[in-house]
C-alpha cells in the first residue's frame, strides 16, 4: 500500500492505566485523541483493567480500539516478589520491550505518557518529573533507600 494511503502506526506508553495520577491521565487522554485516526498499540505493564481507567478519567476506551502488548506475566510475578516497586528496573524492561515491537512492527512513532523513554525511535515524551532525577522529592523516598545501595542500583540501569 502507498505511503499515504497507510494508516501511521503509533505506539503509546503509558506504564499503567489503573493508578491515579498526572502521567496515567496524560495515557489516557492520548489514547483518546488518537483512536480512530491511527492504528495505535499501547504497551503497558500489565493488562490494564479498562472500566477503572475510563471512571477515573472520564474516558471512553475500548479494549478492541487498540493493540495490546503487556510484559511477561511470569517476569511480572517474578519482580512482584522482591519488596519494592522496581520502577528503574521496571522501566528499562518496557522500553527494551517497546524497542523490539517499534522494530518489529514497522511503527511510526513512539508516544511515552511516564516520563522519559529511550525506545531507539522517534518518540514524543510527556515528562511531569524526570525519573533519573537525584535526588528524588520526598514524596518518593522509602525507607530502604540508602544513598550507597541506590547510587549502586542507578549506575546499574
Amino acid at each position: 500500500m502507498p505511503e499515504t494511503l497507510r494508516r501511521k502506526k503509533i505506539l503509546v506508553i503509558p506504564h499503567d492505566l489503573n493508578e491515579p495520577g498526572g502521567g496515567t491521565s496524560v495515557g489516557a487522554w492520548v489514547l483518546m485523541a488518537l483512536k480512530g485516526d491511527y492504528e495505535v498499540s499501547v504497551l503497558t505493564w500489565a493488562p490494564p483493567d479498562l472500566s477503572i481507567t475510563n471512571r477515573n478519567f472520564g474516558t471512553n476506551l475500548a479494549r478492541d480500539e487498540f493493540r495490546w502488548h503487556t510484559i511477561d506475566g511470569r517476569l511480572r510475578k517474578l519482580l512482584a516478589m522482591i519488596p519494592s516497586r522496581l520502577s528503574l528496573l521496571q522501566n528499562q524492561i518496557i522500553f527494551r520491550k517497546a524497542k523490539q515491537l517499534s522494530r518489529d512492527d514497522g511503527v511510526d512513532l513512539v508516544i511515552g505518557a511516564a516520563n522519559e523513554i529511550d525506545v531507539g525511535a522517534p518518540a514524543i515524551q510527556y515528562v511531569h518529573f524526570p525519573w533519573a532525577y537525584w535526588p528524588r522529592p520526598d514524596c518518593d523516598l522509602r525507607w530502604y533507600h540508602l544513598a550507597p545501595l541506590v547510587r549502586l542500583y542507578r549506575e546499574s540501569t
